[in-house]
């Protein structure tokens, strides 16, 4: 799995750094404006595609249970931006649009060597939490056998990588390795996207760095508290990634010692 990650890394990366002249150096590199929506898509070899042209079909491959709206929230989230405008004396011009791009991962390059198990994980739990009509459902009820939409969280652009590595060579998503006391082992998230834009603070930098994954999957554990869930790490699956535009990208990768551990884990482990 580590001979993977460096192949993977040392591949996206060769890309990142093809599109600069090769006599520059990593700062002239980092003080260009790649951020971290294009370093995905060249990694996932797909689009970047703005939050107003979002395909809301994607949110049918499951049930969304959140209070807040999920495309409009993002569609809202707004920064000046600077485009290309040849209208104007230096061809740059601010406009107001959405700080996310996303970027998907194409359902039919998962691989699917762990299909014939997770067939056997396809239910809910039995915990239960408000919905967006403000009532507290059990999915195991309600919903037995479809899969929750929800959103979690990566700390930069190096982190979305390593989960897009795993999913590259197990076709789920990766657990996450220290285990909370509430909601035990599994792939925490987020069943509102709210609950993770109240949190997040323009002014600071390493949320400015912060990318967003959209998964799928069945419910284990909820902390209420936190506002949290778990995810049954055993058929957990990525449909992309909400990525900040305009943010620098940080190179050269630098994977930490969790996720090293992590890569060495199959779900079923």
């Amino acid at each position: 799995m580590q001979e993977l990650h460096k192949e993977f890394s040392l591949a996206a990366q060769s890309e990142l750094l093809a599109k600069f002249p090769p006599d520059w150096t990593m700062q002239q590199i980092r003080q260009e404006s790649m951020d971290a929506a294009e370093a995905l898509a060249i990694a996932r070899k797909t689009e970047i595609v703005p939050m107003k042209d979002f395909n809301p079909r994607i949110l049918k491959q499951g049930c969304y249970l959140g209070t807040n709206d999920l495309i409009t929230s993002l569609q809202d989230y707004q920064t000046d931006t600077s485009v290309v405008d040849a209208r104007l004396f230096g061809g740059k011009r601010l406009v107001k649009m959405s700080r996310w791009a996303w970027i998907k991962v194409r359902p039919e390059h998962r691989p699917t060597i762990l299909d014939h198990i997770a067939n056997f994980f396809t239910v809910h739990g039995d915990a239960k939490f408000r919905t967006k009509w403000g009532l507290d459902v059990t999915p195991s009820e309600y919903i037995p056998t479809k899969r929750i939409i929800a959103v979690r969280t990566y700390s930069d652009t190096e982190a979305a990588m390593q989960t897009l590595v795993y999913y590259k060579r197990w076709g789920l998503h990766r657990c996450n390795v220290v285990a909370d006391n509430t909601l035990g082992p599994g792939i925490y998230a987020y069943p509102d996207i709210q609950s993770i834009l109240d949190k997040f603070d323009n002014r600071k930098k390493d949320d400015r760095k912060v990318v967003i994954g959209l998964l799928s999957g069945y419910l284990l554990k909820v902390d209420k508290v936190r506002g949290r869930i778990s995810l049954d790490p055993r058929s957990c699956r990525l449909f992309g990634f909400f990525a900040p535009i305009e943010e620098p990208l940080e190179l050269p990768f630098r994977m930490g010692e969790e996720d090293k551990y992590a890569l060495r884990l199959s779900p079923e482990t």
